[in-house]
This record gives structure tokens, C-alpha cells and sequence, in this order.
């Protein structure tokens, strides 16, 4: 924590703001609270000094006897050094003689300490988070990139710049612990359904939540989400959603859709940059929770729309008279609405702590209490590596059934001795076991 004494050879901050004129304000926030964040206080401002005080001190120097006033050389402080380039010094003028290239990653530093204290946004809010900052630098970068210059974050060297990484090191240092949404157990969709007081819309948005789940879609698959969460993936239209019976697909305008023994989902274009990646879940008994049943409805309800066509948005609604796209805050509101009806005590968790990322965690969840191999989680939730075990949450009671006490069916294993070659008696070999 922040604490307002440093002994002298430590107190990097006050060596800095008495050495290194050659940088801007800007620059030299930058580097106090990236570089040295335990001795820069939150919201800390260089401002200039008043004129008063700087005629006072003027005023004291010239009554000083010569002798004691300083003749070293004006030198930068190692802290700039560190970060900001090489400087030459003359006549205590101090020029700077950095690269093109290290001078647009300072550039870039400063543009991220802009969108760090929210610069750019349109209401006045605390600090973005790094991941957010880390987003606005990598659009920066893409655009040098996509008109064929040097990638500015890079060093001479191809790496990330030594002042990037401290700078976004400093943030995560800062930032509060992600909280992670809950997972939504499927007693929670089928609370959905059940809801005896739902309008048009939320009946509608528990159907896509039914079918959603057992693809663990993201939220702007199915839904209506902010143009940023959108750039990439594309929402699904009636297209992509196809009903088979004994390997014979059935068309959408049958009368027994739901009597289909598979549904196969086309993914046009997804945020991991896949195309036209086909998934397919097979019909259940249950009479709310399959996934057949539940897109059959979606299909059926949105074709009776008047003028709708194969290329008609599956978040698509008739409410009082006028067709409506639900959105990722409709649902929201809706889940959380259907939780607090629900014994949130059972639940283990509030209706704030959810929201629609809890449909693909859910659905990652049920698989895996269900034994389903991770590798089969990755292919129905479209992961293209084991980062879809972060939704796997490990606070849910039913993930350690057993666990301790299959630990305690090995209380007891050796280790193999390192081995010990006879002729160099100093060096030793570890065996390897595959």
C-alpha cells in the first residue's frame, strides 16, 4: 500500500520528478504508477508550481552562498532510463534520442492510460479494467498491422515492450478480482418455462434459453447483445437450425418438428474465427428440457410471423402487435427475475450474480457432473482449447462428490530415488515416468 515515506536511495518517485524534465506529464504518470505502483498514491496529479512558490525558492537560491549550490552534471533518473529510451545531455539540456519505434510505444502507453481512466467513454466512470485497455491497444496495433507497418507494442526484438508489460502488469495489480458469472443449473431453465406470469417476450426467451443450453451458445449467437460483443459472431437465422428423423431431415414446415430425433446447428461464423461448424444434440423424454422441443417451438412460432423467411433471426418475437429482437438485457432481467422466485439459498447464489455467460457455463457444467469427457465439452461448446475449464466451476458442491474420499484410497505412494551415475558422482539424473 501506498505509505508516505521512502528512505532516500529508495524514493524512486522524488529522484524522477526532480531529474526528468524531458518527459511529459503524461509520461511521467504513466511511469510512476506502472513502474513504481507502492509509491504513487491513487488519482496522483502533477501539476506545475504556483509562481509565488517558484519567486520563494528563486529568492532563496540567490541568498545561498555560491559554494553550496550544486555543480554536478544534470543527469535523468535510472527509473526513465529503464523504460523511456537513451538520452544525451547538453548545456543540462537534456534531448532525446530514442527511436521512431520506442517513441510509439510511448505513444501507445499514453493512448492506454487515456482509456484506462475512461478518456473515451461516453459517461464519466471509474478506471476500465485491464482487459478492456489491453482490447484498445490490440485494436491500435491491428491497424498499423492491416496497413503493413511495425507492430508498435513489439520491442526491436519482437517482444512485448518492456514498458507495455509493467504498465499492464500495474493494472491487473490494481483491478479487482474478476467475478466470474454463476452457472445456471437446468432447474433454472425449467423455472423459466414454468413462470405462469410471462408475457410474449419472456416465454420466448425461455425457449431460446431451453435451446441454447445444450449447445452452450454465447449470448450474441442467440440474442440481441451491444454492437462490441457482435463483431465477430454471427446470430443465428432459421437456416441454421435443421430437424432429422432416421437420418432424414425434416423440413421446417412439418407439423411434427418436435418429433424429431436430432437437431444440428450451423454456426456461420463464430468468435474463434470458425465457419459453418455443424453441432447436433439429440432429442429427451423430458417435455420442457430438450433441446429438439425447444428450438421446434422457436422455429414454428417465428414462421407464423407474417413476411418471415429461412433468413429471419432466431431472437425474433411478436409483442403486442409489432415484431421484436430480444436482447441479451431481456434476458437478463428475465433470469434473474426467475431466480429471486426460486430459493436463492438453495441455489447458492443471487439473481446479480448471474447473467446470459451462465447459459454456456451451465451448459458446461451439466456435462461435466453428467461424466461427459472434456473433450466432448470442447467439441458441443465449440472451445478450441482448455479454456473452457474456467467455466467449469469448482464452487459447486456437486463437482467434489466422492473426491475426498477417492484421495483417501491412496493415502500412501514412494517416490523413485533420484538416480546417481557411478561416474560423475556430483551430478545427478531424475527417471521420467510416462
Amino acid at each position: 500500500d501506498y505509505s508516505q515515506w521512502f528512505p532516500g536511495n529508495e524514493n524512486d518517485l522524488a529522484d524522477s520528478l526532480s531529474r526528468d524534465f524531458h518527459l511529459s506529464n503524461i509520461e511521467l504518470t504513466n511511469l510512476y504508477f506502472n513502474s513504481i505502483p507502492n509509491q504513487t498514491p491513487h488519482g496522483l496529479v502533477i501539476s506545475h508550481l504556483p509562481q509565488e512558490i517558484i519567486s520563494y525558492l528563486s529568492s532563496i537560491l540567490q541568498i545561498l552562498p555560491e559554494a553550496t549550490q550544486q555543480q554536478e552534471k544534470h543527469k535523468v533518473s535510472n527509473l526513465s532510463l529503464g523504460v523511456a529510451g537513451t538520452y544525451s545531455l547538453k548545456n543540462s539540456t537534456s534531448t532525446k534520442t530514442f527511436s521512431s519505434k520506442t517513441y510509439q510505444t510511448i505513444m501507445l502507453s499514453a493512448f492506454a492510460e487515456e482509456v484506462r481512466q475512461a478518456k473515451f467513454s461516453k459517461v464519466s466512470r471509474d478506471p476500465l479494467a485491464c482487459s478492456t485497455v489491453r482490447t484498445a491497444v490490440d485494436d491500435v496495433s491491428k491497424t498499423f498491422r492491416d496497413f503493413d507497418k511495425p507492430d508498435p507494442r513489439k520491442d526491436r526484438d519482437g517482444f512485448t515492450s518492456r514498458l507495455l508489460q509493467m504498465q499492464f502488469q500495474g493494472y491487473k495489480n490494481v483491478d479487482p478480482g474478476t467475478k466470474q458469472q454463476k452457472a445456471l443449473p437446468l432447474s433454472v431453465i425449467r423455472k423459466l418455462n414454468e413462470q405462469p406470469d410471462s408475457d410474449n417476450i419472456e416465454r420466448a426467451i425461455a425457449e431460446l434459453s431451453t435451446g441454447a443450453i445444450y449447445f452452450c451458445m454465447r449470448s450474441c449467437e442467440y440474442l440481441r447483445v451491444p454492437d462490441a460483443e457482435s463483431k465477430r459472431t454471427k446470430l443465428l437465422c432459421l437456416r441454421n437450425i435443421r430437424f432429422f428423423k432416421d437420418n432424414e431431415e425434416i423440413p421446417h414446415s412439418s407439423k411434427h418438428l418436435k418429433s424429431a430425433d436430432c437437431i444440428a446447428i450451423t454456426f456461420e461464423f463464430q468468435k474463434n474465427k470458425e465457419k459453418n461448424e455443424t453441432i447436433c444434440q439429440d432429442s429427451t423424454n423430458d417435455p420442457i428440457l430438450c433441446p429438439v422441443k425447444s428450438w421446434a417451438s422457436i422455429v414454428t412460432r417465428i414462421y407464423n410471423y407474417k413476411g418471415s423467411t429461412k433468413d429471419t433471426p432466431v431472437n425474433i418475437v411478436q409483442h403486442r402487435d409489432k415484431l421484436y429482437k430480444i436482447s441479451s438485457k431481456d434476458s437478463i432481467n428475465f433470469l434473474r427475475k426467475t431466480v429471486r422466485s426460486m430459493k436463492e439459498a438453495n441455489l447458492g447464489f443471487e439473481a446479480n450474480e448471474i447473467g446470459t455467460h451462465s447459459i454456456r457455463s451451465g451448459g458446461a457444467m451439466s456435462m461435466k457432473l453428467s461424466d461427459i469427457s472434456e473433450s466432448t465439452i470442447r467439441l458441443i461448446g465449440r472451445w478450441r482449447s482448455d479454456s473452457f475449464l474456467r467455466y467449469i466451476r469448482t464452487q459447486v458442491k456437486e463437482f467434489s462428490i466422492n473426491i475426498s474420499r477417492r484421495m483417501n484410497e491412496n493415502e500412501h505412494f514412494s517416490h523413485i530415488p533420484n538416480y546417481k551415475n557411478a561416474s560423475s558422482p556430483n551430478k545427478l539424473q531424475c527417471l521420467g515416468w510416462m
